[in-house]
């Protein structure tokens, strides 16, 4: 069994005129497994949301039974995949339902002793808020290849490039969008337990909604923790 809650605040700036609305979102989960060999996993479970917002935009709960199994099928090889119905219960509106297929398939492949290629894909559904927009509900579908390098003992160079399709249920009108993003990013391990990188992504969305596409060019710095040893 599982849960977790996030609470979204926002606020309109610059030329923003339309402020999204607060909200509430509960996720819980329960499953029941079985191990059939050691390589292979059989599941039942429920997963529920709930999302309430503050203003005028309609509440919200998504009921979704489904089965599914995880499968280690070669070295660094893996398949998860769940089939369920999804019924979302839209508070003053007319419902929606249908079958949540979500699929989460990767590889990875020892190039030479220094260079590894990834490759994974997936799909399911999701609630997309913290972006420029809050769009609510989405069905989505990506693939994504990173290409690592090892340049030394402590540091190392990923290349990625991804492509992802995201449908809007809850736009008006509905809106589809096709997302392509080339990373590069370069690591350096300070200490075990510490990790700093500097990486630079180029993210190109195309929409069926003209005044919805842009092209962005973003560079980041980030400093990861990881603690090492921590009992409680």
């Amino acid at each position: 069994m599982g849960a977790s809650y996030t609470r979204g605040m926002f606020s309109s700036a610059g030329d923003f005129v339309e402020e999204s609305d607060d909200f509430d979102e509960w996720l819980l989960g329960a499953r029941l497994a079985h191990a059939f060999g050691k390589h292979f996993i059989g599941y039942i479970d429920y997963a529920h949301t709930a999302v309430f917002y503050d203003g005028d935009d309609e509440d919200f709960h998504v009921y979704d039974p489904g089965v599914g199994f995880e499968w280690i099928f070669g070295a660094e090889a893996y398949l998860n995949m769940r089939a369920g119905y999804y019924y979302r219960d839209i508070d003053q509106e007319e419902n929606d339902d249908g079958v949540s297929l979500l699929v989460d398939i990767g590889k990875q492949w020892d190039i030479t002793r220094r260079a590894t290629f990834r490759l994974r894909g997936g799909s399911g559904y999701q609630n997309t808020y913290f972006g420029g927009e809050n769009l609510g509900f989405t069905q989505y579908a990506e693939v994504e290849g990173v290409l690592s390098y090892a340049l030394g003992r402590h540091t190392d160079a990923n290349l990625s490039g991804a492509y992802k399709r995201n449908d809007y249920k809850d736009t008006d009108p509905d809106r589809t969008d096709d997302i392509y993003t080339i990373k590069g990013e370069i690591g350096y391990q300070v200490l075990e337990w510490l990790r700093l990188s500097l990486s630079d992504r180029y993210r190109v969305v195309e929409s069926d909604i003209d005044y919805e596409e842009y092209k962005e060019n973003s560079i980041m710095v980030s400093v990861s923790f990881m603690p090492q040893g921590w009992q409680w």
